[in-house]
Order: C-alpha cells, then structure tokens, then sequence
C-alpha cells in the first residue's frame, strides 16, 4: 500500500512539475503581449544611443538589450549566449537553411547556414521553427517529458509573433541578437527630385540575405593618365551565408568597401582617361561592370578567387551600375575644359578655312576654263558686292570682300544718275 501511494504521488508530482506549473506561468506569459506596447518596450535596439545630429560619426556604445526583435523579409539574424553562436532566425518566402534541407549538415558548420531556395516539397525557414518531435525522442526519456514544456513555450513564441509581430529571442543578458558595426553609403531622394548620397555610419543586428543596394563612392581612381576619376558604384549584393559574414571577417561592411574601390582602381590603371570618362554612355560601362562583380562571382573557384573577393565571407554581387564618373579635381576639370575648348575652336578655324579655299579654288577654275569671258564674270560679280555695299545691306559672299573706295565712288554715280534721271523726267 506504501509502494501504491508513493507512485501515485510521483505522478502527481510530475504531472504538477510538467502540467500545473507550466499552466500557471504560461497564462500570464500569453496575455503579456495584449498590454499595448508591452512587448515593443523590451524589444532591441542596437542604435538606441545614436546622436541624432551627425549619423556619420559612430561615436556612442551598441546597445544589446532586448528579450524580442523585429524579422523584416529578407532578413537573417543571429542569436548569441555569451558572445557563443546559438542558431539563427530567418524570413524569406522561398528560402530555407540548407542544413533544415540536406540533414547531414552539422548546425555547427557554416554550410548548415547557407541560405538556399526550398526544395518543392520542402518547407521554407519560419522564424521560430516547431520543436521536433523525431529529435526528442532520439533524447530519450528527459526529451520526451519536456516535449509538451517545449510545444508549449513553441506556441506561445509562435502567439506573441502572430499577434505583434515581435520574435523571442531569449532572457537578456544571457541571451541576445548579435550586432554588427556597418559603414555605408545612403542615397536620400529630395522633394525637387535630385539626389544626395551620405555617408552613415552606425550599427546592424542583422544580414539581408535577399537583394540590397550597397553604394561606394570612389573618390580618385588612378588611370593611366595620372589623372584621377571620381566614381560612384551602386553595387546589388546579397548575403549568401550569414554565419561567414558574421565569423570569417571582422568587419564585412568595410571590407566590401575596400574590394569595390580595389577593383574599380584595377579597371581604371591601365587605361586612358578618355576611355574611362567615356566608358559612362557607351557599352565599356557593361564590362566596367562586369570586372568589377568578379569579386562576388561565386561560380569562380576558391582556389582561384582573389584576395579581394566577397564571397570568401559571406556575399555575392549580384549586379554593378555606375551612374557618375567625373574628374577628382576640379582644376584638371577646369584645364581639360580649356583643352576642349580650344580644340572645338581649332575645328571649327580648319573647316571655315576649307570652305574659303574651295571657294577661290571654284573661282579659280571658272577663270581658267572662261578665259576672258569667266574674267568678266568674275569682276562682275566684285562689282555687284561693292555695289550691294554701297546700298542699305551687306551681304558676304565667298570669292573676296567688297573695296570701300569703290563703293563710295559706286554710291556718288548713283546718286548723280538718280538726279540725272529725275531732271530729264521733268523736263519730258
């Protein structure tokens, strides 16, 4: 009878560990996200110290305080114990870990992070995965008890993102997103219409692992002339794998930077500055372009990819555009603009002296094949410009300009013949 009554009251000391208390705990914890507000107040922030005067200048700590964090789509972060990776959360329609794919992959490898398209029959990365069940039973009979603790504390995860749109990310400070330093370049549209680029500098808590712009201004690329250009580069990146970006280099935003500006001055060297300048309307842009995105090809093998390549931690160019190239200093602007200049008027003095020339040449010609009679026509037509001369207008004609002298001379014989005519017609 002592052994029937200490078994029973085992189980309900387990059913009250596994049942009772979790109940009591968790109905609080399920209506804690209906309090307005409650939840966003203990979400992160890792700018929440940021000057609002001078983005530029990161000039204040990170904070990693937060128990929940906002998951936009396209977004990857990851969670952190102790400055120890723990997994990541992920939203991207389509998309899944490929080590949630391809089950051989350790979650402690960077290939389990890797974010691929779903297979067809494959479901894609929510950002709080359903416990398994298959895994708590190879666990034994520990994962087996706390299987219901786990689906339970899994749905209230799952209400509070449902509800409010905030992730669980763990108990602060054991547990938190991990942040990153970021330096960039922002384009800011203004209300007339013309665009401004600046330069921020601040902190991220996540990757984007779809399609985003990365901007990098060049400001004096060396070419062949010695003259340098000035280059601005909008680089479409993705991040493949958040877990290289995270942990195979230091600092992925000014690394990016420094391979873009690499490869464009790589570009730029060997070749003429009019080249260069030029390459901004004609097909050489295209293949500036295409230069330029090797360093995040990920179909060019490891062995052979450069010291300056992306890819090596995390990140792949997926299109370059370069909307601006100029010249880096505006005295070799102002000096190759004198240069144009004079060149257009050196042009322009060339075909006004062609046209001349053919025109004494075509003279010429007439005079030679008319003998007298072509002379005639000649000093005929001298005669009607210095006549026209001599009236209200002028008119240039190639073949020689009119003789003042005689053209005075031609307006005394005209007024004489004027009144001539006018003394015989009243004597008439």
């Amino acid at each position: 009878m002592d052994t029937f009554t200490d078994v029973l009251s085992f189980i309900v000391t387990l059913l009250t560990i596994l049942v009772a208390i979790p109940i009591g705990v968790f109905i609080p914890l399920f209506l804690f996200p209906l309090i307005p507000g409650a939840v966003a107040s203990l979400a992160n922030n890792p700018n929440r110290f940021q000057p609002e005067k001078n983005p530029s200048v990161r000039n204040y700590e990170p904070s990693t305080f937060g128990f929940f964090t906002t998951l936009a789509p396209g977004q990857v972060k990851l969670i952190e114990r102790g400055k120890r990776f723990i997994g990541g959360i992920m939203r991207f329609e389509g998309h899944s870990f490929a080590g949630e794919q391809d089950k051989k992959l350790a979650r402690n490898t960077h290939g389990y992070w890797e974010v691929t398209k779903t297979n067809g029959d494959g479901e894609d990365t929510h950002p709080i995965p359903k416990p398994s069940w298959e895994k708590a039973k190879k666990d034994g009979v520990i994962g087996v008890l706390l299987y219901p603790v786990k689906w339970i504390w899994w749905k209230w995860k799952r209400w509070v993102y449902e509800l409010t749109g905030y992730v669980f990310t763990g108990f602060y400070p054991f547990q938190q997103v991990r942040v990153e330093t970021i330096d960039r370049y922002k384009k800011i549209k203004h209300a007339d219409g013309s665009e401004e680029i600046v330069y921020i500098a601040d902190y991220t808590d996540h990757f984007r692992v779809a399609d985003f712009q990365f901007p990098v201004i060049i400001p004096d690329a060396d070419t062949q002339d010695k003259i340098p250009v000035r280059m601005i580069v909008d680089t479409v990146m993705r991040c493949f794998n958040p877990y290289l970006a995270a942990y195979a280099t230091d600092d992925w935003s000014s690394r990016s930077t420094t391979s873009i500006g690499d490869a464009v001055t790589h570009y730029t060297r060997p070749r003429k500055l009019d080249v260069v300048l030029s390459a901004e309307s004609t097909g050489d842009v295209r293949k500036m372009g295409e230069e330029i995105s090797q360093i995040g090809n990920r179909t060019i093998p490891e062995e052979t990819q450069t010291p300056n390549n992306i890819v090596a931690f995390g990140f792949e160019v997926r299109q370059v555009l370069i909307p601006d190239i100029s010249l880096a200093n505006k005295a070799d602007a102002r000096r190759l603009g004198d240069v144009a200049f004079a060149r257009v008027d050196r042009d322009a003095q060339v075909i006004r002296s062609e046209g001349t020339a053919q025109g004494i040449a075509l003279q010429a010609k007439a005079v030679t094949e008319g003998g007298a009679a072509g002379m005639a026509v000649l000093l005929s037509e001298r005669n009607i410009k210095t006549a026209d001369v001599a009236g209200d207008k002028a008119i240039v004609v190639i073949g020689g300009g009119a003789d003042p002298f005689a053209a005075a001379t031609f307006k005394e014989i005209k007024q004489i013949n004027d009144n001539t005519k006018g003394t015989s017609d009243g004597n008439t």
